[in-house]
């Protein structure tokens, strides 16, 4: 029983450590501007994180790749929810990679990649609260690449979603 107790404790604990936050909640001291930002989380290809300025949201994307590529302004990063709906979310500036550009920490570092800001709605932040996201496609200059969303990690973005509108 005592075990059981330990374990429990140690489970507890280590998810309290690793589990999503609002890293950010602070008003700048020259804009005026509200601020708020949730934690990096990793995701298949990459990292991201939501953040608010004042009313208007992004969803902050990184992404490494072994090659030089960019982003366009206006490229899509279109997410597919599994009630078959389409989300749109389109790059607000052109973005040309660079060393680490897409790194958290020192993992990836050393590849070229990207930071993105996808300016998302409130309405489409609250679908994304409530419906999984089964599958993504990012737009680059190497042309799109469509990746699976694993549960535990459209789970993420669902939590992520609903810290950022709270």
């Amino acid at each position: 029983m005592k075990k059981i107790i330990l374990l429990s404790i140690l489970i507890l604990t280590i998810s309290a450590i690793y589990s999503q936050k609002i890293e950010t909640d602070k008003i700048d001291e020259f804009t005026n501007s509200h601020i708020k930002e949730t934690s990096w989380e990793k995701i298949e290809i990459g990292y991201f994180r939501f953040r608010k300025i004042n009313d208007t949201f992004y969803f902050n994307f990184k992404y490494s790749n072994l090659n030089v590529f960019s982003v366009s302004e206006g490229d899509k990063l279109i997410l597919k929810l599994k009630d078959g709906s389409i989300l749109d979310l389109m790059n607000s500036q052109y973005e040309i990679s660079s060393i680490g550009a897409g790194a958290i920490g020192f993992l990836v570092s050393g590849a070229m990649g990207v930071n993105i800001y996808y300016p998302i709605t409130k309405s489409q932040l609250k679908i994304l609260e409530e419906i999984n996201v089964e599958k993504y496609r990012l737009y680059t200059s190497l042309g799109y690449t469509d990746t699976e969303m694993k549960t535990k990690n459209s789970e993420k973005l669902k939590k992520s979603a609903e810290l950022i509108l709270n």
